[in-house]
Parts: C-alpha cells; sequence; structure tokens
C-alpha cells in the first residue's frame, strides 16, 4: 500500500467551518460517517465535496458492505457535491448505534487523482467539514486524539418553554432526546479483519478503561466507539489517547459532538478522520487564530489551544511560543494540553506525536 510521508502533518479541528481545511489527493478513499445528535440541529443534508484536476474524471461511491454503488464523471478542475440525503434518511450514513457492526462505511475511488470531504451541514447550527486523507488515513495503528478541555454540551430534558407541546431539548421532534458525545468510528479496507481497542475511558457496551477488546470487521464494515460520559473536560473521561490497532488497514474518524467551551461561546461540533502512528509527525507549527479573549472578560475560556498526544512511551515535547518554552514528558495515551497566547507556536517531540490546534 502507498503511503506519502507528511512534512508537517497535522491534525485540525475547530469549532467553526473552514474553508480552509485541505484533503488528502488521492485516488482511494475509506470513510465511516459519524454519528451525530439531530437534538442540536437536524441532521441533514449531507454531502460528500469532491474535486477534480486537470482531466475529466471517473468517480466511484460505493458502500461495499451494502448496496449502494454508484459512478459519475466530474469535469477537469471543478468541484462535485454528491448529496447522501436518501441514504441518511435510510439509515445507511452514520455509523450507528454504538459498539454494532454496521455496513455503512465508504469506499471512493476515481482513475484521476481527487480531494474528498465529508460536508456534514446539518439545517443550521452544528456543522463540520471531515477532510478523507485518502490512503494516508489507511494503516493499522492509531492512537486517537481529541480535546479535554471542554465537556459535551448537555441538553436539559422536560422543558417547554414555548409551549408547543414539544420538549425544547426534542429539535427534531421524534419523542427522544439524544445527547452528543465523543466518538470513534472505524471502517475496515479489507475482508476479515481484528480489530483491537483499548479504551482510554469508559466507553458503551460495557467495557472499562484500560481493558483491551476487539471487533471482527468485514471490508465496508463500521463499528462506533462511544463515551460513556459527556463531561469530557474530567480526568479518566475523554477518549483521547485511545489505542486502535489491526491487522489489516483501516480507517478512523474522530468526532466530537457539541462541544462547550463554557461559561462562554457556542458549542459545536468538531472532527476529522485521523491517519495511522507512521503518518504522523515530530514537528508542528501553528497559527494562532482570532478566538483569544483575554483573562477576566466573559469570554476567558474561549482561546486557541493544543492538544498533544503521544503515541509512545517516554515521548519528550518541546512547546516554544518566543517567549516561553515548555518540556514534558508524556506516555503512550497521554495528552497535554496549552493555551496559545503568542502569533506561533512551535512543537517539536524525540517521538511521533498527534497534535489537535
Amino acid at each position: 500500500m502507498r503511503k506519502n510521508k507528511i512534512l508537517i502533518p497535522f491534525l485540525f479541528l475547530v469549532l467553526a467551518l473552514s474553508p480552509g481545511l485541505k484533503a488528502q489527493i488521492d485516488t482511494v478513499f475509506w470513510f465511516a460517517s459519524p454519528w451525530v445528535t439531530p437534538d442540536h440541529a437536524d441532521n441533514k443534508p449531507m454531502a460528500f465535496r469532491i474535486s477534480s484536476f486537470g482531466q475529466l474524471t471517473t468517480v466511484r461511491i460505493q458502500q461495499p458492505a451494502s448496496t449502494y454503488d454508484t459512478t459519475f464523471t466530474i469535469a477537469a478542475n471543478s468541484l462535485f457535491s454528491k448529496f447522501l440525503t436518501h441514504l441518511h434518511n435510510a439509515g445507511r450514513v452514520e455509523t450507528k448505534p454504538n459498539n454494532t457492526v454496521k455496513n455503512t462505511g465508504f469506499k471512493i475511488t476515481s482513475d484521476f487523482p481527487i480531494t474528498v470531504v465529508y460536508d456534514f451541514l446539518s439545517s443550521g447550527n452544528n456543522p463540520e467539514t471531515y477532510c478523507l486523507t485518502g490512503q494516508n488515513g489507511m494503516g493499522t495503528e492509531f492512537v486517537t486524539p481529541f480535546q479535554n478541555k471542554w465537556a459535551s454540551q448537555v441538553f436539559t430534558v422536560g422543558n417547554d418553554n414555548n409551549n408547543d407541546g414539544w420538549d425544547d431539548s426534542d429539535r427534531n421532534h421524534d419523542g427522544i432526546v439524544e445527547q452528543p458525545y465523543q466518538q470513534i468510528n472505524i471502517v475496515a479496507t479489507a475482508p476479515n479483519t481484528t480489530v483491537w481497542i483499548t479504551p482510554k475511558c469508559p466507553v458503551k457496551g460495557g467495557h472499562p478503561a484500560g481493558v483491551t477488546y476487539s471487533v471482527t470487521l468485514n471490508e465496508g464494515q463500521t463499528f462506533t466507539v462511544e463515551n460513556a460520559a459527556q463531561n469530557t473536560n474530567t480526568a479518566g473521561r475523554s477518549l483521547s489517547g485511545t489505542i486502535v490497532v489491526s491487522d489489516k488497514d483501516i480507517s478512523i474518524t474522530v468526532s466530537d459532538d457539541s462541544v462547550n467551551p463554557a461559561p462562554a461561546g457556542c458549542y459545536d461540533l468538531m472532527g476529522e478522520q485521523i491517519v495511522p502512528t507512521d503518518v504522523i509527525g515530530k514537528e508542528y507549527i501553528m497559527n494562532k487564530g482570532n478566538v483569544y479573549r483575554p483573562t477576566g472578560t466573559p469570554s476567558v475560556n474561549v482561546r486557541d489551544y493544543l492538544f498533544v498526544v503521544a503515541t509512545e512511551n517516554f515521548t519528550t515535547v518541546t512547546l516554544n511560543d518566543g517567549t516561553t518554552t515548555t518540556t514534558i514528558l508524556l506516555n503512550q495515551g497521554e495528552t497535554y494540553n496549552q493555551d496559545m497566547t503568542q502569533p506561533l507556536m512551535h512543537v517539536i517531540a524525540d517521538k511521533n506525536i498527534y497534535l489537535i490546534h
């Protein structure tokens, strides 16, 4: 399998949709779509955004473990949107319920290189764009990176303040209030793939932290690991640092639903398709965004943070923002977070690390 080493790879998760996000250029992509609560904003439309380059390009989207299979052409140097609303309505897009083998995995192939993103648009709030990483995203070892600074929003149940006969938190009026959670979505790229999962925190299905369990998937089958708690800002309650290994190539999506930077700011979805540990790197440079608020203002908790996740024991990480240098030692699966107050941050480690900004 081909893999292109990335010079400065990074996982960039944001609280708002960013037009600057870019996907990997490739001809093969695998993807497991996350489940997102429909009680923040309704879960449609959803779409794959596919960009071509200098040639007329034939693209095939299929679900190898199911019956969906379509082929179409895209003009040179064009952007094409393939909406998935009909599949979503049939329960064939999102990888749910958790702890259950599903047939929802997507395989996207083309005769010339393309980029692909999965656009979770919603009906208003809570959008996100998941950049597909192609063959760089296929591998056999992952240590999943998540933020551990903020909790997921808890929807209050039992209020009908506008007297419309529906619970205020039941946004899609189906009689059920579904709370948001962190998730790891796994898709197998080959038949008879065994996946071993060592969760960093208790997860749904009765799996405790630190205890490895396994699942067997066929080509195109998917499996979701979902956090059992919403207070992901509490020690031992974040999926960050969960270890996922397999005997054949898999691809993984990480998703963190309705993250709430309380006491101020909007709560929003963030996620990405990650790359395995042999594709990430040791050196990162970050530009600070524009969300930072000085200490003492009502938005004190809304600021740029970075989260470093170690993939090996005894990993030394040095962070320098031009003013202060901090050196830390992390073991496999440990997460370190730090806010950014200077325009740039340089992070360098002696072993491969994941980094969320």
